[in-house]
């Protein structure tokens, strides 16, 4: 067997007597020196002098492989003062890599302590740890990029290569890419032209990040390229129009918004040069309201080189002022569900109209309601509406909206008559019975909703005695009052629960 790599304890340590408790051994074990011996190594162990340790037990894993499992090292114990040093020799051979130990105390009453943190032991050669060698930084045209190489010695020891970049020769350098350690190309777009970059390359293996390279010079000499932007979008306002882009391309200094009116040809320079790294929306607040115009956008490239302009987009700026109202608005009633309202433009007018809102009374009364969820498209002209029932008298009116939600005044009004209806029973009979009145009427086909049956003696406000179905025939009246003539009559319930007409009179004495 070897000799330890920790003399100053050689002859010190001897068998540790049983310190007597009943009290689990705390705190934890501290790692207190290392020996990297090969290919057994040695860990040196500080606990308390009070400490009731009976045994311990070590644990050994393969770090980053496996489970840990319990090792058989062998032990040896030294009483200093209030101080338990413990020497952990590991006496089997261990193949080459890194590993992890940690130590768990047992008191005389076989319970486990507090164990210790891992302790990481190196059985590697550190003079056969990879580096990197024969690296070379070239421009590649086509590509538009910097194409670098390089090798690695040993690469079945390492773990990753990082490569560095900066503008001059001594830094600072800043990570620019972390590649796996069998890579050997890497290839950095080209950001600047005709200036000089340098490159370092550094191995990272299981002990962490080796030497570094020394810098290699590289020159971007590829053409740069100059895209106008794309997806433009726009968003009208009351304040102006804003504008938003994507860029298209790593070669472009800036921007600069082109607009004109609609319906002419030229282009003029609104926003003067958007510096690229701090923008790619921009509002446009000088544009008029009230009119339609164009909006395109140009890149600047590196030389003040211009591209070709974009997509260009149409919008009209919002304006505070309400649009006038439509013109020419006429309702008719297509079928008895159903009402037709129509209508023109403002014939004279630039306002711009987002929309239309349709509204709606009984006629002789003067609060009307929007039945329009949102506004009508201006393209449409006109709207149906099919709330409105045939019994009753309706006006409609329509206001103009515009782009900035400003609602016009009311345009003037259109108005459908009630329609006749003979939804009310014809007809009445009422007859004597032993348990009544019975009314009877002919059935027929009804659009209504319920019939409402009433009595009265003449005298006073009729009184309703019952709600039948639509297609009811008749019904008793079992508790008539006696002697007085009373009238009975049916009224019809509309769909929109309004009563409609009423049925002629029927009299009775009981």
């Amino acid at each position: 067997m070897r000799h330890s790599s920790i003399p100053f304890l050689a002859l010190a340590l001897t068998a540790h007597a049983q310190p007597r408790g009943s009290v689990a051994v705390d705190p934890r074990p501290q790692a207190v020196l290392v020996a990297h011996n090969e290919p057994t190594p040695e860990i040196l162990w500080f606990l308390p002098g009070g400490s009731a340790t009976a045994a311990f037990r070590v644990f050994q894993r393969r770090q980053y492989i496996g489970q840990e499992e319990v090792r058989a090292c062998r032990t040896l114990f030294h009483q200093r003062g209030d101080s338990l040093f413990v020497l952990m020799i590991d006496t089997l051979p261990l193949p080459e890599g890194v590993y992890e130990y940690r130590l768990l105390p047992i008191d005389d009453a076989g319970r486990e302590g507090a164990s210790s943190h891992w302790v990481t032991v190196s059985t590697l050669d550190m003079e056969r740890r990879p580096y990197p060698h024969s690296i070379v930084a070239r421009g590649d045209r086509q590509e538009r990029a910097i194409r670098l190489a390089w090798r690695v010695a040993r690469p079945q020891r390492a773990r990753s290569v990082r490569i560095l970049r900066a503008d001059t020769y001594d830094g600072p350098y800043t990570l620019l890419a972390e590649r796996g350690p069998l890579d050997t190309v890497l290839l950095d777009p080209v950001h600047r032209v005709k200036e000089h970059l340098f490159y370092r390359v550094q191995v990272i293996d299981v002990f962490g990040p080796g030497a570094i390279s020394v810098p290699v010079l590289a020159l971007s000499d590829a053409e740069p390229l100059c895209l106008p932007p794309v997806l433009l979008s726009v968003k009208p306002g009351l304040d102006g129009v804003t504008l938003t882009w994507e860029p298209q391309g790593d070669d472009i200094m800036g921007y600069v918004v082109q607009r004109t009116a609609a319906g002419e040809d030229r282009w003029r320079d609104v926003s003067g040069l958007l510096f690229r790294d701090t923008i790619t929306t921009w509002s446009d607040t000088s544009v008029p309201a009230d009119r339609l115009h164009v909006w395109r956008v140009v890149a600047i490239g590196l030389g003040e080189k211009r591209s070709g302009p974009s997509d260009f987009i149409f919008a009209t700026r919002a304006s505070h002022t309400a649009p006038p109202p439509p013109e020419d608005v006429v309702a008719r009633r297509q079928d008895r569900a159903q009402v037709l309202i129509s209508w023109r433009p403002p014939l004279v007018s630039d306002a711009i109209i987002a929309g239309y809102h349709v509204e709606r009374t009984k006629s002789g009364d003067d609060r009307f309601t929007p039945i329009t969820a949102k506004p009508v498209e201006p393209g449409e002209g006109r709207f149906v509406d099919t709330t409105a029932s045939p019994a009753s008298a309706w006006d409609y009116r329509v206001r103009s909206v515009s782009p900035s939600t400003i609602t016009g005044g009311p345009s003037r009004i259109a108005r459908v008559a009630a329609e006749a209806t003979t939804s009310a029973p014809r007809l009445l009979l009422a007859e004597r019975t032993a348990k009544g009145v019975a009314l009877r009427w002919p059935s027929m086909q009804r659009d209504v909703k319920a019939l409402r049956v009433y009595r009265g003696d003449g005298l006073s406000e009729p009184k309703r005695l019952r709600e039948l179905p639509p297609d009811a025939q008749g019904w008793l009246d079992d508790k008539p009052v006696k002697g007085v003539t009373q009238f009975y009559f049916v009224r019809a319930v509309l769909v929109d629960g309004s009563e409609g007409e009423l049925s002629l009179p029927v009299a009775l004495r009981w």
